[in-house]
């Protein structure tokens, strides 16, 4: 393919498949993803757990994504959740179908860019007032 020709990555790479289970206390910031390369970041996903009939709305509007490349300390990337996502205007998680990103019911996000990077690292902050997402 032209594109791993092109940025010079490893002809092998190895699969970190990872499913956990993390918490975020309302302030916090999990590091989801922090590694030397080269290497490329091809499919990731997370679920989260959406705001209750309560909540003024999906805290995916809540929670911050920060990319962080080759070792800088002001992200690359930084958006919501909801915004990565495709989920705009302040509504509920919604289904979205595309080549690159997929939400699925339930609130199940899935990105299929290709992150390539010399150096990553990916956070997620919790900025809203629940106690963990």
């Amino acid at each position: 393919m032209v594109f791993e020709n092109e940025l010079q990555l490893p002809v092998k790479g190895a699969s970190r498949r990872v499913t956990r289970r993390d918490f975020i206390p309302s302030g916090d910031t999990l590091v989801m993803f922090d590694e030397d390369g080269p290497g490329c970041v091809r499919h990731w996903w997370l679920t989260y757990t959406p705001g209750g009939k309560d909540a003024p709305h999906d805290r995916a509007h809540d929670l911050l994504l920060r990319f962080y490349y080759d070792g800088d300390d002001v992200p690359t990337v930084e958006v919501t959740l909801a915004q990565y996502f495709c989920i705009l205007l302040e509504r509920d998680a919604y289904p979205v179908r595309s080549a690159a990103i997929t939400v699925l019911p339930k609130n199940a996000c899935n990105c299929y860019l290709p992150i390539p990077f010399e150096a990553l690292r990916m956070e997620l902050v919790n900025r809203s007032a629940s106690e963990t997402c």
